[in-house]
């Protein structure tokens, strides 16, 4: 079975046509989702309460995964996957792509653009973009990779200096 590799979020993806390496802009760590103060807040603890949604103007999801001795003739699936704070199940699924790992090459790239809305849960917390693979058209447990990423639900005075915009802020390199 394949073995995972990484699965990030960012803001700007570039693919050198020559060489095929990839190189990524603005890596998404935290997300600042501002609401009206005139909003009414949502109660998490409320059956009634739906997932918030952010409007974004684009990310790029990219997930890698290496081939394992005896994966060659193999054809897997894969499936982007987020989940939001408050949530146990998925609020955002694509649907499962059929692939093979190429000959001599170790390595599978794959990527999702997002634009528009995202599921950001109804409180804030941790938010996961997961990257799952299984052999294609069997009901065997998905291998998962996931990244986590802050959500932030600014409400009232918070909020108030970001209604324009979703904020989202590169953490400052150094220790973590």
């Amino acid at each position: 079975m394949p073995r995972p590799v990484f699965v990030i979020l960012a803001h700007g993806v570039s693919e050198d046509k020559t060489t095929n390496l990839v190189s990524l802009f603005t890596i998404v760590e935290v997300v600042r989702h501002p609401v009206a103060a005139e909003e009414k807040p949502t109660d998490p603890s409320s059956d009634k309460t739906t997932f918030r949604l952010s409007l974004f103007s684009e990310l790029t999801a990219l997930a890698v995964w290496m081939r394992e001795d005896g994966d060659e003739q193999t054809v897997f699936e894969h499936q982007f996957a987020v989940y939001v704070p408050g949530e146990t199940d998925e609020k955002l699924t694509v649907p499962p792509q059929p692939f093979q790992f190429e000959a001599e090459k170790s390595l599978r790239r794959f990527r999702l653009n997002i634009q528009g809305l995202l599921p950001v849960g109804k409180e804030s917390g941790i938010m996961e973009l997961e990257s799952r693979v299984r052999k294609a058209e069997s009901s065997d447990e998905w291998l998962r990779q996931r990244y986590p990423i802050v959500s932030q639900i600014l409400i009232g005075k918070d909020a108030d200096a970001h209604l324009d915009r979703i904020v989202i802020e590169p953490r400052q390199t150094g220790d973590m």
